[in-house]
């Protein structure tokens, strides 16, 4: 009837129905994510416009109902046996981590060191977090509520 009085034709009502179907699907995303023990995870390098997009995120996430539980400054230069170059670095990336404690006080902040190749398969994924987490429990649940 739409399409007659509108002079334009019309989805069919299976594009309709589908509409709905991933309107409830996306619903029960969202109920998921924003569960009591679910959170959101930040991954950042510490680097400036990097960490002004992890504060925009947080901000965003927050606003949306989304619990952040942590950050994590992924690809830090280790401080032993620099040379001047990376000496440089990681001056850089020690001011930006001081900003990235300030920006989500409250939050743990782990780091992840620089390394020579991405730790790609389960042992190396393993022997990164056991670095970054230093004896925490990457899987506790928040002892924070709500965002």
């Amino acid at each position: 009837m739409l399409a007659k009085a509108a002079g334009v034709p019309m989805p069919e009502d299976t594009v309709f129905d589908a509409i709905e179907r991933l309107h409830a699907e996306l619903d029960e995303v969202r109920s998921l994510l924003t569960g009591p023990q679910s959170s959101v995870r930040l991954v950042l390098t510490p680097e400036q416009v990097v960490l002004a997009e992890a504060r925009r995120s947080y901000t965003t996430l927050s606003l949306y109902g989304y619990r952040v539980d942590g950050v994590v400054a992924n690809r830090v230069f280790p401080h032993e046996g620099a040379d001047d170059w990376r000496a440089g670095w990681v001056a850089a990336q020690t001011a930006v981590l001081d900003q990235v404690g300030q920006s989500f006080a409250g939050l743990p902040v782990w780091h992840s060191q620089y390394r020579t190749a991405e730790p790609v398969g389960v042992d190396l994924l393993a022997e990164m977090a056991s670095a970054a987490y230093d004896g925490s429990d990457p899987l506790a649940v928040p002892d924070h509520e709500g965002p």
